[in-house]
């Protein structure tokens, strides 16, 4: 166990022992502003304060030999932390700093160019595993189907190009990944549809990586506007793998959503009645001998 601060090994208190209460004296410490004897003692009156508006790192404290106030210690990374921005998602510390996760998912925070769309996203995430491998000295099969919540926003831009903000995850694996918003390009069918290709998918590959241990293989989705074009459907396929224990699993999660662009108004998720289990984190795997 680590711990830091000063110790003083004396005070004043000579002067005390032969003085009234209120006498002054030095207590050896900078920060109270005055010392006065109390009861043979010479203490100190109304000592500095220190604050901080940044919730990531714990009050400055005084330091006695100088009477300044000095910084503490950086909370931990990817503590909860309070942000001002109304338009900010959840907020984390990172490196002493309150760092939102990403702008809100709410179009009415995200910048929308001018003849662009921004689309709300809601759906189910139909998942399904399987893998083989060996668990506990013994050759296994494992698999998992389960659902789970959808919500996302993507904005069009008029010149072909998308962007679709990622919220900053917990990575479990601890370390301090920046998830880099998705990007790229949209291109219109000749069916309707509306493919959206990323452009730095490698990027989004390697941070599921370092935050998650999950090896990113495969990711596409498309989006077809309703014939007043306030309103999609779409769909989105991820194809990844990830290990459990000493099984590795291919993971194919298939994405099913309704999407509006009118700010004003909710959006339903698709209801799928199956699987009926709701997926967790880490994914729960049912392993069972070959």
């Amino acid at each position: 166990m680590r711990f830091s601060g000063f110790l003083n090994y004396r005070v004043d208190t000579e002067t005390c022992r032969t003085s009234p209460d209120g006498a002054a004296c030095d207590d050896l410490n900078a920060c109270p502003p005055s010392s006065s004897c109390r009861d043979g003692l010479c203490v100190g009156q109304d000592p500095r304060a220190c604050s901080s508006d940044d919730s990531c790192s714990p009050a400055p404290f005084c330091e006695p030999l100088t009477g300044q106030c000095r910084a503490g210690e950086w909370a931990p990374h990817n503590q909860p932390c309070a942000d001002a921005d109304e338009c900010a998602g959840p907020s984390f510390c990172d490196s002493g700093t309150c760092v939102p996760s990403s702008r809100s998912l709410d179009c009415q925070c995200l910048d929308t160019p001018a003849g662009g769309t921004c689309w709300a996203l809601a759906g189910t995430a139909v998942v399904h595993a399987a893998g083989r491998g060996e668990l506990r000295g013994e050759e296994v099969r494992c698999a998992a189907s389960c659902q789970r919540p959808f919500d996302h926003t993507v904005v069009t831009s008029p010149d072909g190009t998308y962007r679709s903000p990622v919220p900053r995850p917990i990575c479990s694996s601890g370390n301090p990944v920046r998830m880099p918003d998705e990007v790229g390009h949209w291109k219109r069918r000749r069916n309707g549809k509306i493919v959206l290709e990323p452009d730095n998918l490698d990027a989004l590959a390697a941070a599921s990586m370092d935050c998650f241990g999950i090896e990113l293989q495969k990711y596409r989705s498309w989006i077809r506007p309703s014939a007043g074009g306030r309103r999609v459907v779409g769909r989105s396929l991820r194809r990844e793998r990830r290990g459990s224990s000493s099984v590795p699993v291919a993971v194919k999660s298939t994405i099913f959503f309704n999407g509006s662009a009118d700010p004003t108004s909710s959006v339903e998720a698709p209801i799928r009645s199956r699987p009926a289990r709701q997926c967790e984190e880490p994914l729960q795997l049912d392993c069972r001998p070959k």
